[in-house]
């Protein structure tokens, strides 16, 4: 059998056409979400009212993002064990939209009000710029919910094997977005990027919804005020796995705020560094994951544990091979890179250089980062998801330690090698934790 043969049948299998097809989709949308900012800039510039709006914009993204995603990953296999069972998802949809939804509602109320009290303790904003910030903060808060339930209609759709729609509404939102904040710039100000940001997850939401009541029969009914002990369960996977992507975000926190005791710049060459970082990252990873939860999880409902073992087996060489190859690749040609991206106006000589040492440090881990992405997931397929939260607490504390040590000799390069360091801790950890799965 002749190679074209061998990748015409590889490329031929469901699992491989869904990553590929979702990759793309996938990061056609997110382009399309990179092109906000650019047009905001164009349109506001930079001053008081755009400093207080992307403020709070990191906020609502930071709670988005561990309501949303969470949610949109770990609801897969829950759903998976229902359609084996022969039970009807739309109910269980149904109830997690409504009760998950007022859960959301309170917590982030609570949030808001909490943010009342703190963030005048950690900004220096002017009384009239606080005074917008907690009237954008109040607008922009439904969007967590909103975000949170179209995750819940996502993941219904990816459990299906339908990722191209989920894929592609990252686009319909931006265009959306956009649409509303030229439209309404004059009259509104900064306050149509809210609008357009609401009424854009608004429509994704109505698309998915939509969608959602085609294939599965709408999810709210009578049923859906009601609770269901299963429920429990789901929040409790659930809270663990937010509270791992919480210590994520809080690593690059640290990493920022350790990065501001050495020279000026380190900041801000961390940030370049980490840019430039996630674009493999991105490419790797952003149409891989879901598929890969969702297939996993039916064939393990349905085979079993040692077949969810072979195939996340062949997931993780598969991305230790092709993630390699590109650290390689990208550490040989970092300088051209790093000239030709950021090489202009301000960034030259030595902001540069250390841009690119930082930038091939984060290079060494990224194959451990992506294996252990991978290997992670077998333990959202089985629904375990406290030892997610025990490592990440883990590689929490050794981040601080290794950047502690790394800074003093190596300057910024060494925070920047301190995340790959800790990636190669959690390399090992889920590779024995993928060993002793279902013990």
């Amino acid at each position: 059998m002749g190679f074209r043969s061998l990748l015409r049948g590889w490329l031929s299998r469901p699992l491989v056409k869904d990553v590929f097809s979702t990759t793309a989709l996938a990061l056609a949308g997110r382009a399309t979400g990179f092109l906000i900012p650019f047009f905001i800039a164009i349109w506001f510039g930079a001053g008081r009212d755009t400093d207080v709006f992307f403020f709070v914009y990191g906020l609502i993204l930071l709670m988005a993002t561990v309501f949303g995603d969470t949610v949109g990953e770990v609801l897969i296999p829950f759903l998976a064990e229902l359609k084996a069972r022969g039970e009807k998802v739309s109910v269980y949809v149904g109830r997690l939209m409504v009760l998950g939804g007022l859960l959301v509602t309170v917590v982030v109320v609570l949030l808001c009000l909490a943010a009342k009290v703190f963030i005048p303790l950690v900004v220096r904003f002017s009384p009239s710029q606080m005074g917008l910030l907690f009237r954008l903060l109040a607008e922009m808060a439904p969007l967590v919910v909103l975000v949170s339930w179209v995750n819940v209609l996502m993941a219904t759709l990816n459990a299906a094997k339908m990722f191209s729609l989920p894929a592609v509404s990252l686009s319909i939102r931006s265009v959306i977005t956009l649409l509303m904040i030229y439209l309404f710039k004059g009259s509104l100000g900064v306050y149509s990027i809210v609008l357009g940001y609401v009424v854009g997850e608004g429509a994704r939401l109505a698309v998915m919804l939509l969608k959602v009541t085609t294939v599965e029969g709408f999810p709210i009914g009578r049923d859906s005020f009601s609770w269901d002990s299963s429920l429990f369960r789901f929040l409790g996977v659930a809270f663990f796995r937010s509270g791992a992507m919480i210590l994520n975000q809080v690593n690059q926190t640290v990493d920022r705020a350790m990065a501001s005791w050495l020279v000026v710049g380190s900041v801000s060459v961390l940030h370049y560094a980490g840019r430039l970082t996630m674009v493999p990252i991105l490419i790797l990873t952003s149409g891989t994951m879901i598929p890969f939860v969702s297939h996993w999880s039916e064939r393990f409902a349905r085979e079993g544990l040692a077949r969810l073992k072979r195939d996340v087996k062949k997931a993780a060489v598969a991305m230790a091979v092709a993630s390699s190859v590109v650290a390689v690749l990208l550490i040989l040609f970092s300088g051209p890179v790093v000239d030709l991206v950021l090489g202009h106006g301000a960034m030259k000589g030595s902001p540069l250089q250390l841009v690119r040492w930082a930038w091939v440090c984060y290079l060494l881990g990224l194959p451990f980062r992506l294996v252990s992405r991978v290997l992670l997931r077998v333990y959202i397929v089985l629904q375990r998801t406290r030892i997610v939260l025990f490592q990440a607490a883990v590689g929490a504390v050794l981040n601080v330690l290794f950047n502690w040590v790394l800074m003093q000799k190596l300057g910024v390069a060494g925070i920047a090698l301190s995340t790959s360091a800790v990636a190669l801790f959690s390399a090992f950890f889920w590779l024995w934790a993928f060993r002793v799965a279902g013990e």
